[in-house]
């Protein structure tokens, strides 16, 4: 069993909406077999990377883990704990 956490950081944005789906295609056909991800926080810095990632654990809600946006690392932390 194991958990992430995915930092996005300020910088320019290579990610659109509509490139979301295939992220979520390509996780889905990578996922190693066997592997039990429970739990992936991804932390964000700023307005349109929550919007962006708050969309994708829409979109993602097919994969067998389970994503939650974060502010902070701290909290992404003690979450992925639990």
């Amino acid at each position: 069993e194991q958990n992430r956490i995915w930092v996005f950081r300020e910088g320019p944005q290579n990610l659109s909406l509509d490139d979301l789906p295939k992220l979520r295609d390509v996780i889905k056909e990578n996922y190693p077999e066997g592997a039990r991800i429970n739990k992936t926080a991804i932390v964000v810095e700023s307005e349109s990377q929550s919007s962006m990632a708050e969309a994708f654990t829409k979109i993602a809600e097919d994969l067998p883990q389970q994503f939650k946006v974060f502010s902070n690392l701290a909290d992404a932390e003690a979450w992925v704990k639990k």
